[in-house]
């Protein structure tokens, strides 16, 4: 009977994802993206809070973007990070995340569905670590666990669990590893850095449906490139950021199958502020603009995405 019932469910989420498709930030924000890696001292402190507003408006099969205007969907994320360097090279990352998810679907008759999902959404428990380069050469790698706080059994009104991309969290332990990259004053120009970061995500089973169903969502491979250049500004320094990032996702698997319409290719343009009104404090500002996107099958995804965040330094005494 239980067996039964599970095949019924895993038939019921595959019918929905050939229907509607899937956004291309299932369980939450994606973190991944979001992690600020930082040389930290000897007992320095590095916290970060961030905002990120996602406005996911495009329709996209395979390659091509189509008129339809049935479906909108919007994600906010606070984002809290906070570091800590326990030798000179050796450090220490957490991250926590809440998500407010809000989707309004336009049916005919005039008729608008709107469900609105908010929550602690998933985290990160970081490792990382400093390798020694020289003087114009700083390379950070991290190694770590993403952790599933956030609930992955929110309900419509009508009591139907809510599909993955509607959930604050996951549901599923991943293994993380990343790095970034600097190259300080190319061409000898002072403040005019080259700035590389990257980063892969292995999934693990996610307890949907009370973990009786074996869910796994895509791995992910996410890398950016990009220059930063530095002015003076009296006292205050100005920082501006042009990157260009490459997002990708293999299928999600329910039950050993495939699911259509998930997975894919993204590639965008990321322009960017950073103000440094203090020695320790930083403020950013930064957007996601897609100039190409590949993705199987028929997804919404991401028509723009913006960005704040607050960072602050602190030395401990200790």
């Amino acid at each position: 009977m239980r067996t039964g019932l599970f095949y019924i469910l895993n038939l019921l989420l595959l019918l929905h994802y050939e229907v509607f498709g899937q956004s291309c930030c299932s369980g939450g924000t994606p973190l991944i993206g979001n992690i600020g890696m930082q040389h930290l001292e000897k007992n320095e402190w590095y916290f970060r809070i961030g905002y990120d507003f996602n406005y996911i408006n495009d329709l996209v099969s395979e390659d091509e973007v189509l008129e339809d205007d049935t479906r909108t969907r919007i994600t906010q994320s606070l984002l809290w990070q906070s570091s800590y360097g326990i030798t000179d090279r050796i450090g220490i990352t957490v991250l926590l995340s809440y998500i407010n998810e809000q989707q309004n679907t336009f049916i005919a008759n005039g008729v608008d569905n709107r469900v609105s999902q908010s929550g602690l959404g998933d985290g990160f428990l970081l490792a990382q670590f400093s390798v020694p380069m020289s003087v114009k050469q700083e390379l950070i790698v991290v190694s770590g666990l993403k952790i599933p706080f956030g609930k992955t059994n929110a309900r419509g009104e009508d009591g139907i669990l809510l599909p993955p991309d509607l959930q604050p969290g996951s549901g599923s332990r991943d293994f993380i590893n990343g790095f970034s990259y600097k190259y300080f004053q190319i061409f000898g120009i002072p403040q005019f850095d080259l700035n590389a970061t990257g980063g892969v995500r292995f999934s693990g089973k996610s307890s949907r449906f009370e973990g009786d169903v074996d869910y796994r969502f895509g791995n992910e491979f996410v890398s950016a490139v990009g220059l930063i250049k530095g002015f003076l500004l009296r006292k205050t320094t100005l920082t501006s950021v042009i990157q260009l990032s490459y997002r990708f996702t293999q299928a999600d698997i329910s039950e050993g199958f495939e699911l259509p319409s998930t997975g894919g290719h993204w590639v965008n343009i990321n322009p960017g502020l950073n103000l440094n009104p203090a020695a320790n404090l930083d403020i950013t500002i930064g957007s996601e603009i897609p100039v190409y996107r590949n993705l199987v099958g028929t997804q919404l995804t991401t028509s723009y995405r913006l960005n704040l965040g607050v960072s602050y330094r602190l030395k401990s005494s200790n």
